[in-house]
């Protein structure tokens, strides 16, 4: 979904296809900066993803091109609290982070629960370079990623993997992350509570000017 307003209307049939061959499938969800409330926009997405159970942590996708008017701070704001609605959903016990150092660097603040996600970070090589000799971008906040989105519109792939589209979004994602995946991922009954590894937990504490100043030891939601 993005915003309070997109549905992808592919996802059903896309969904249930990947069910049927067994391919591990997640959903992602893409705010949009635009002065909509978070409540408005997590339970568009809850609406439309119903009660299909994931094969892994749903995604919350952040980027630069959602903003629309919003602040620095209103923006840093809000995707601490989107985050923190997305926290045990499913039984899974944290969503994975997507976005790229661009958007992380230039509209969020430093935060010790930043760390708490795991990072899906987009870079792209320019000239395209081996993988395997390719260190992505990183953002400033986390030192290290679990999966690193390698290319993207106009590389002309989507036929080589099998996909309608000329071009398609490719991914490389770190063994253990992987490994945990295979572990953790399942469709009946809904997974318990899969904390990633090595990533510790906070309770983001704001004041009254929606400014984060203390960091516990629990998750804690954001209203």
């Amino acid at each position: 979904t993005v915003g309070n307003y997109y549905f992808d209307p592919t996802f059903p049939f896309n969904w249930d296809e990947c069910k049927q061959l067994g391919i591990k499938v997640t959903p992602y969800t893409v705010p949009a900066f635009d002065g909509s409330s978070v409540d408005s926009q997590l339970g568009w997405f809850f609406s439309k993803f119903g009660d299909r159970v994931p094969d892994m942590p749903v995604v919350g996708d952040y980027e630069t091109a959602m903003i629309r008017g919003m602040s620095r701070r209103e923006i840093d704001i809000f995707t601490h609290q989107h985050l923190a609605g997305l926290t045990n959903y499913k039984g899974w016990d944290d969503p994975w982070f997507y976005s790229n150092a661009n958007f992380c660097n230039n509209y969020l603040y430093p935060s010790a629960a930043w760390q708490h996600y795991m990072l899906w970070v987009a870079s792209y090589p320019s000239p395209p370079l081996p993988i395997r000799e390719f260190p992505p971008t990183m953002p400033r906040y986390w030192d290290e990623w679990g999966v690193h989105q390698f290319s993207a519109d106009g590389n002309m792939a989507g036929p080589k993997y099998g996909a309608s589209s000329a071009s398609i979004d490719l991914d490389r994602m770190q063994p253990e992350v992987w490994k945990w995946v295979l572990e953790h991922g399942t469709e009946e009954p809904e997974p318990e509570p899969c904390p990633m590894p090595n990533i510790g937990k906070v309770h983001l504490v704001f004041n009254n000017d929606g400014e984060i100043y203390d960091y516990t030891g629990e998750v804690g939601r954001v209203n």
